[in-house]
């Protein structure tokens, strides 16, 4: 088997068997034949393959360098968040972005600053469930990024949090009402995660409930079973789920689902960081994002265009293709958790994109029926930033 396969087992992503990642991973041989196989009928390959057509483009107001699509303001609509681009790599300033469309354009609901990490991240989901309610102080907390106790890996790998309390703010940097920062409330059902911190809308702001695992990239979805979902944290042999309790966040113990709806996904776009090399499909295509919910049920990763490098970016490339890989016919009745690594195909490709590909999300932002992929580009020589969604047709 091909190095690749070597570099993207299970462990890489979660610690735990999770035989999603090997379904993406072919030998050389087949990768270099994939769009070949799109093509060609034969037995278990899909005779209708997906098919997806840009619905619209939109220029962001500032560029940003990560988004998500997920209800947070109104868990009856999604939002679209964004953190803002940085221009230079050693400033570790951030802001946070949440929107939603007005019917003609994307309509800012709040921001908030906060510290960045070298490798951000950016996730919304159901980590906290709506029973919890914050606890007196998080062992989980951390000091400030900016300071010089950032935590390291203890000698088995994993992080190592000391209790602090850090008080939960509001995107103005005061308490929450009442002058409790612990003050006992009903949570919302969905939360944001960045490389800093646990996130929720509560009385018209975003609020800081603790700090997130530090390297935290991914998350568990798991929507449709009686648990919450999972942050993922770290890559190779110490990458681990996480779950948010109460008043903590903790490795989880639970192992990885065997069945039952959910999939994975990724909250640190196409950043470099530890483990990332080993997130290839094929060789010129790296993973960038999964859906296994209803009738979408496909990973897309992103194919290399032409070398473009930037000074901030030395690997940067422009030409970038979408790429979507789905299930054969045989195996879409599979759960995510299920699916082996010969059930993909390749199905769809999409023409090649202007600028550089930062991140790909998959969604509804403008709360329109439409679920779709969702790119984001950095575009006239880093100054734009801007949005590319495509629909599936079939």
């Amino acid at each position: 088997m091909a190095s690749v396969l070597r570099h993207l087992r299970a462990e890489i992503l979660l610690g735990i068997s999770a035989s999603l990642f090997l379904t993406l991973l072919s030998t050389t041989e087949a990768g270099a034949q994939a769009r070949q196989r799109a093509q060609t009928a034969g037995p278990g390959r899909n005779l209708i393959t997906l098919h997806f057509t840009q619905a619209w483009e939109y220029r962001l107001e500032e560029p940003a360098r990560l988004i998500e699509v997920g209800p947070v303001t109104d868990q009856r609509k999604n939002n679209l968040l964004a953190v803002e681009y940085a221009a230079e790599p050693t400033d570790s300033r951030r802001k946070l972005l949440v929107m939603h469309w007005d019917g003609l354009k994307f309509t800012r609901d709040a921001s908030m600053d906060f510290r960045g990490m070298l490798v951000d991240a950016l996730l919304v989901g159901k980590f906290r469930s709506t029973s919890s309610s914050p606890g007196p102080q998080s062992p989980f907390d951390r000091p400030s990024p900016s300071g010089s106790g950032l935590n390291r890996p203890n000698a088995g790998g994993r992080p190592s949090f000391p209790t602090t309390n850090n008080n939960t703010t509001t995107p103005s940097g005061t308490p929450p009402v009442g002058g409790n920062p612990r003050a006992l409330m009903a949570l919302p059902p969905t939360q944001v995660v960045t490389a800093e911190g646990v996130y929720a809308w509560m009385r018209g702001a975003m609020t800081r409930l603790f700090a997130s695992p530090q390297d935290v990239h991914f998350s568990l979805v798991l929507h449709d079973q009686d648990i919450d979902d999972r942050l993922v944290a770290g890559a190779g042999d110490s990458a681990a789920a996480f779950e948010v309790g109460p008043n903590f966040v903790k490795e989880s113990n639970e192992g990885s689902p065997k069945a039952g709806a959910g999939y994975f996904r990724s909250g640190a776009g196409n950043q470099t960081f530890p483990g990332a090399p080993g997130m290839m499909i094929e060789p010129d295509v790296r993973y960038m994002q999964s859906i296994w919910d209803g009738k979408y049920k496909y990973i897309v990763g992103l194919a290399k265009g032409s070398s473009a490098p930037t000074p901030t970016d030395p690997q940067a490339t422009s030409g970038d293709r979408v790429v979507v890989y789905a299930p054969k016919f045989a195996s879409r009745s599979k759960s995510f958790w299920q699916i082996s690594r010969d059930e993909f195909e390749e199905d769809w490709r999409s023409d090649p994109l202007p600028g550089r590909v930062l991140d790909i999300r998959i969604g509804e932002p403008r709360n329109d029926g439409k679920v779709g992929i969702v790119v984001l580009t950095l575009e006239n020589k880093d100054q734009e930033g801007h949005l590319y969604f495509f629909t599936q047709d079939r």
